[in-house]
């Protein structure tokens, strides 16, 4: 949940095991979904322009080159989804209320 958007963390419900794991802060329930998490930041953040480390990275935990085309469609699709909510100033709609975007608290160990 990087880009922290009001409107689009609004739509994930937290009776998700994994929505809930990522709004408090915490390791996803799943191991598995710990190599797509480390890897969609990087999308975004080097605007498509990961190593071949890091895409290596992903193969290795056994992942294929569609899973990384499918995260880099979902990064792309997201932020462009974003840049048009932010323009519009969109606001919740009702199923959406109480599911607002908070940064995440400490994990207690």
């Amino acid at each position: 949940m990087r880009g922290r958007t009001r409107y689009h963390c609004g739509i994930h419900k937290t009776g998700s095991a994994v929505i809930s794991a990522l709004r408090r802060g915490m390791e996803r329930p799943e191991p598995r979904l710990e190599a797509p998490h480390r890897f969609a930041p990087l999308v975004a953040s080097d605007r498509g322009r990961v190593s071949e480390a890091d895409g290596n990275g992903l193969m290795a935990d056994g992942f294929a080159d569609k899973n990384a085309l499918r995260i880099i469609l979902g990064v792309a699709t997201k932020r462009m989804s974003n840049y048009m909510n932010h323009s519009a100033r969109s606001t919740l709609d009702p199923f959406m209320r109480g599911n607002e975007w908070a940064t995440p608290l400490r994990p207690t160990a």
